[in-house]
């Protein structure tokens, strides 16, 4: 399993000439995923070519910033900005496209065709007369399932498909920030336990979006209401001595019992978090967690300030409120 470097939610777009059976599939499509219904073939293509361009200039922003990062700058300030002034804007592109075959004005077929520049995943929604050119167009690359719409259980199938593209969306993202990380690092997360943990991690920290930075080497995390968190990843090489950690935290003032717990290795202090944000503020220590006990990996999560994090204005729950209702 190759643990992904950068995710966050998009949306889902459905073209069918079927209005009655677009309103239908919108309302069995679970709530916290963005939808966008189509019913004309030419309406969604230019809604893909705007989307192309967009995700092309997201890229751009995403290079700046790793390329900065390797000149020294703090990824994590300048990730941070961007989640605040991109706003939910950055949610306004989608990663799955489903459409039908069957459609007077165009084939499904012939709208896969014009849209093969689109860096998004496609399923195609058939007829029983259609499934040996359904299998055609998949062995051609055109699209990544199919789905009979006559099957009984064609909602939960497609529900299904959705989910299982949607999470490994981002590849272009994945590459990019791929170039913030060390050898080493990169090596770190694709071992599969601590992959697994980490997956654990980020679903139990509830985080809609995130991002794996290498330095300091971590996870900066955004819940659906916009509070950032940072989970900062150490191991026996990059960790820096307890001794230096010890003599920070003593002359910062912290109290005995936090000092004991950093003295035994309970807990982690936030001096790369707060040295990355250029932020003065009082030591925050945090539990340790054991990633790999055996190979010394640990990690410890620390809540960011709200003066900080985007905020629920620059939420996914947020983005969520201003979709129009799922009608085509």
């Amino acid at each position: 399993m190759t643990f992904p470097l950068y995710r966050r939610p998009t949306s889902v777009v459905l073209l069918d000439d079927d209005v009655r059976f677009l309103d239908l599939v919108g309302v069995v499509l679970p709530p916290q995923w963005a939808i966008k219904l189509f019913s004309e073939p030419q309406a969604l293509l230019n809604y893909l070519e705007n989307d192309t361009i967009i995700h092309e200039e997201e890229n751009w922003v995403h290079r700046e910033i790793v390329g900065a990062a390797r000149e020294g700058q703090s990824a994590m300030q300048a990730i941070l900005q961007y989640w605040k002034d991109k706003g939910i804007n950055r949610y306004n592109l989608s990663s799955v496209c489903v459409l039908d075959y069957s459609m007077p004005q165009m084939t499904g077929v012939e709208v896969l065709e014009k849209i093969h520049h689109w860096n998004g995943f496609r399923i195609l929604l058939t007829g029983q007369a259609d499934e040996m050119l359904a299998i055609r167009t998949f062995n051609q690359g055109l699209i990544q399932q199919f789905i009979p719409k006559q099957s009984r259980d064609m909602a939960k199938r497609l529900i299904e498909a959705i989910n299982k593209l949607m999470s490994e969306t981002a590849s272009q993202l994945d590459k990019i920030w791929l170039g913030s990380l060390t050898k080493d690092q990169h090596n770190l997360l694709q071992k599969p336990h601590i992959t697994e943990k980490l997956l654990e991690l980020i679903q139990q920290y509830q985080w809609t979006e995130y991002v794996v930075i290498g330095a300091p080497f971590g996870i900066l995390g955004l819940n659906k209401e916009g509070q950032a968190s940072w989970l900062q990843i150490e191991s026996q090489q990059g960790l820096r001595s307890w001794d230096d950690l010890l003599e920070v935290a003593q002359s910062e003032g912290l109290p005995e019992p936090q000092l004991q717990a950093l003295a035994t290795g309970e807990c982690m202090i936030d001096l790369e978090l707060r040295f990355a944000l250029g932020n003065d503020s009082p030591s925050q220590v945090s539990p340790i967690i054991m990633l790999c006990p055996n190979e010394g990996v640990t990690a410890a999560v620390f809540n960011i300030k709200d003066e900080y994090s985007p905020g629920l204005q620059n939420s996914w729950s947020y983005y969520l409120t201003t979709l129009p209702k799922r009608k085509a």
